[in-house]
């Protein structure tokens, strides 16, 4: 897959997720896919890492139930060979509590 390839796709997930909607999210991983969510400076800092579907399945069952993405900007994706980094910012609702971050 070239460059520009990985990057509609990442900027689709993205797109995706903003649905709540996890069979259309998992769709966009393949089999083998690794999932690295590094996390952010500050309280409720949160990374999780995940590889495979089964394994990446789990843990957005897990993020969606408790995160409603309202929306997101994507501010940078970087791309070197078959991975990609996306530094992005989002309005979620913490679904236990209904605050919105």
């Amino acid at each position: 897959m070239d460059r520009s390839k990985i990057e509609d796709l990442v900027r689709q997930i993205y797109k995706t997720r903003t649905s709540n909607d996890l069979a259309a999210v998992l769709n966009l991983f393949g089999d083998n896919a690794l999932f690295h969510m590094a996390g952010a400076s500050g309280p409720g800092r949160v990374a999780a890492r995940a590889e495979g579907q089964q394994n990446i399945s789990d843990l957005m069952s897990a993020m969606i139930s408790a995160w409603e993405w309202i929306d997101h900007q994507i501010l940078d994706v970087l791309i070197d060979g078959h991975n990609a980094a996306v530094r992005y910012r989002a309005r979620m609702r913490f679904v236990p509590t209904q605050a919105v971050v």
